[in-house]
Order: C-alpha cells, then structure tokens, then sequence
C-alpha cells in the first residue's frame, strides 16, 4: 500500500521528491511491523506487546498521524493535517490488511475499550511465516500470493510515471546542424 500510495501522494505535489515520499509512504504502510522487534528484546510475545498487538491497533495509527501533524507544523508545511490523515490511513491499512490473513491472532481493533482480537470475515491472505523461515517454499509461495494481489495495483499507481521516464529514455538525439559548405573561389 506504501509503494502505491507514494506516488499519490508525490504526484499532489511535484516539488517533492518522489522517492523520497514513495520511501516514507512504504516505511509507514509497514511500520506496525516494529513489533516484530521486540522479541528481540526479550519481551514477550503476547498481549499488547506481542506481534499485532498495540502496533496495530487504531490507537497507535492516530498516534502516528499526530507525530506526522506535529513534524510537518514544526517544518512548515501547509498542509500538516492532509500528511497526518494520509500517514494515518497508510498505518491504519497494515493492520487492516492483516485482519484479512488467514491465520494468526486477529487485530485489537477496539483497544483501549475492548481486548478482544477481530478478523474481518473474508480473509484470502496467507500469514507468511516469520524469520529465516520465510525463504521457506512456503514463504515464497506466501510472498507470490501477495505479490499476486498487491501487484497490480502498484503497477496501476506507477505505470503513468513509468511510461514517461522511458519516453523520455527514448527520445532521439537532437541532430547537429550540417557544417556550411565553402564555396571554393573560382
């Protein structure tokens, strides 16, 4: 959703570099997935603090909008509550998205209020496994289902911008002028 939704957002307004808004758009679409390192830390895997616990949480996706509000203000922008609403829609869709995977524990959707874990009721994506496991068979074959749902969609998203970096490839080489000839004297 972040690599589709960066070239949305870039194309609003072109003194931005895409890129680098692409880059940004990307890292929030997978930012609840932070949650994945504090196993690392040795912190439990369960509850809130487990993998799509509070990270994932509606709650936590407002936060990061707020964070992105405050960021644009103190930096001048015009439009601090169009980035907070886009930065909070692009994590709010992660947790979405992982509502729909076939397995796994579901999502807080109602936390603070409720600790129960919701899926939505259509759930056509493969939970791909976790760690060195994922370069399994079965990651892989997780990771082209995906690729096979989510592909067309950033192709749609960055095909307009495609075309023109390759029109501009191929344009032809501007042609030099023929030298004048000299008369010779006679």
């Amino acid at each position: 959703m972040g690599l589709a939704s960066g070239r949305l957002i870039a194309d609003s307004n072109p003194r931005r570099r895409v890129w680098l808004v692409t880059l940004a758009a990307v890292v929030l679409a997978m930012l609840p997935d932070a949650d994945t390192a504090l196993t690392l830390l040795s912190i439990p895997d369960h509850g809130l603090a487990g993998h799509r616990g509070f990270f994932h949480t509606p709650c936590f996706a407002l936060l990061v909008g707020a964070a992105v509000a405050l960021v644009l203000r103190v930096r001048g922008s015009a439009r601090p509550i169009r980035g907070a609403v886009i930065a909070t829609l692009l994590v709010a869709s992660h947790g979405l998205l992982d509502a729909m995977a076939q397995d796994g524990r579901g999502i807080f959707f109602l936390w603070p209020f409720s600790d129960q874990r919701f899926h939505l009721p259509w759930r056509p994506i493969p939970d791909a496994p976790t760690g060195l496991r994922f370069f399994s068979r079965v990651g892989m074959q997780h990771l082209a289902i995906e690729l096979a749902y989510f592909g067309p969609v950033v192709l749609t998203m960055w095909a307009p911008a495609m075309r023109r970096a390759f029109a501009r490839r191929r344009s032809p080489l501007p042609l030099r002028p023929p030298a004048p000839r000299r008369r010779l004297l006679a």
